[in-house]
């Protein structure tokens, strides 16, 4: 589980990060803030969860933390290359560094969160069931 939750810190392009990190980052938000914990250890720039015997939450909100990392560390290096916000970043080696800032409340910002994973603004989880469910 630790390794699902540090694909966001690899070098290169991550297109599982790509495809993933905005509709993890919408379903972590819709849960309650309780429901997460504000010292998790991916917060601090740790491992992304906790030991081995972790669950699948925490793997999540690890996830979510290094997704918010590398869109930050992405948003860096576009400014730096001179790229616009919706251009591919290749991040160079050793990948993300973790000890970029990312505080408990950044995890739940709307404004950032709209910026970092701009797209056409689908719910792909809402279209996909909505469309199964007409045919049905």
């Amino acid at each position: 589980m630790k390794q699902a939750s540090e694909i966001p810190l690899v070098e290169g392009r991550s297109l599982l990060s790509e495809e993933l990190c905005r509709d993890f980052s919408a379903e972590f938000k819709k849960y309650n803030r309780r429901t997460w914990d504000p010292n998790h250890q991916a917060l601090s720039g740790g491992s992304g969860s906790g030991s081995n015997e972790s669950n699948f939450k925490d793997m999540i909100e690890g996830f979510v933390v290094n997704c918010k990392r590398r869109s930050i560390y992405e948003e860096d290096l576009r400014n730096e290359q001179g790229l616009s916000k919706n251009d591919a970043v290749v991040v160079p080696s050793p990948g993300v560094p973790r000890d970029i800032s990312v505080t408990f409340d950044d995890l739940f910002d709307n404004k950032s969160q709209e910026s970092e994973f701009d797209d056409d603004d689908v719910d792909f989880f809402d279209k996909y069931f909505d469309s199964n469910e007409e045919e049905n």
